[in-house]
């Protein structure tokens, strides 16, 4: 990484060296950005220093990257709909995801919502990766998008070619025996 310019208020650099085409995401501190393409990376936001690296992170182009809003996680989608949950402090993935398009994790950290070409919201346990709960809507041909709404249990899905929206409230008898406690001490 190169810095093209700086100042007392605004640094600019170029990422170059395998982060062409990187999807690009701040780490909650906002000390890191991280990024992927054929590379999973982690540069210093001060000084633009590349702070972790593992090459052939991925089989195919990612599509979207997400991080977990405390930090403790990155998700990872491919062209090929295979999602991978990552630590970033060590770069390496603890659970991989099969048939996702798109991402988002719950504001508590705890939860990652997936859609994909079907009209379902699959719900999956963050720390290891294992199916919760299936949301079903009527009329989704398919789920472009998946976004929780901060501090609250709700959960907005977009459909591409119908532009059906839904909204869902993720009740406690959604989620496994034992989340509630820890979502409550969090």
């Amino acid at each position: 990484m190169s810095s093209l310019s700086s100042s007392s208020r605004t640094r600019l650099y170029r990422v170059f060296e395998n982060f062409d085409d990187a999807v690009l995401h701040f780490m909650p501190d906002s000390t890191a950005v991280v990024g992927i393409g054929t590379t999973l990376f982690m540069l210093d936001v001060g000084t633009g220093q590349l702070l972790r690296k593992r090459t052939e992170a991925c089989s195919m182009n990612v599509t979207y990257l997400a991080v977990a809003p405390n930090g403790q996680q990155l998700a990872t989608v491919d062209w090929d709909g295979s999602a991978r949950l990552w630590d970033p402090a060590t770069l390496e993935y603890h659970a991989e995801l099969e048939g996702i398009g798109c991402i988002a994790y719950s504001h508590d950290s705890t939860i990652v919502a997936t859609g994909s070409g079907d009209p379902t919201v699959r719900l999956w346990r963050a720390a290891d990766g294992q199916l919760l709960h299936v949301l079903r809507a009527p009329n989704l041909m398919w789920c472009e998008s998946v976004w929780f709404a901060l501090g609250s249990r709700s959960l907005l899905a977009t459909g591409r070619s119908d532009s059906e929206q839904y909204v869902w409230t993720l009740y406690e008898w959604m989620l496994p025996v034992g989340l509630e406690q820890q979502q409550q001490q969090q």
